[in-house]
């Protein structure tokens, strides 16, 4: 496993700055939490959307009255 900013030899003789390496496990739980926190974006841009939306009618319809 390599370290963070650790110089490792490749296979063919190269050398490359390489970063710490994540299990399986890691990398799914990464993405899973990319995922939560998009999906709480898009519910909270919804949510404020139709609070907006329900503001403005509330508005129009004591105008109205």
């Amino acid at each position: 496993m390599q370290m963070f900013g650790e110089i490792v030899q490749t296979g063919e003789g190269e050398v490359s700055v390489g970063r710490k390496e994540k299990s399986v496990l890691q990398a799914k739980l990464t993405k899973l939490a990319i995922q939560i926190g998009y999906g709480g974006a898009r519910y909270t841009v919804i949510l404020n959307t139709n609070i907006i939306i329900i503001i403005i009618i509330i508005y129009a319809l004591k105008k109205i009255i």
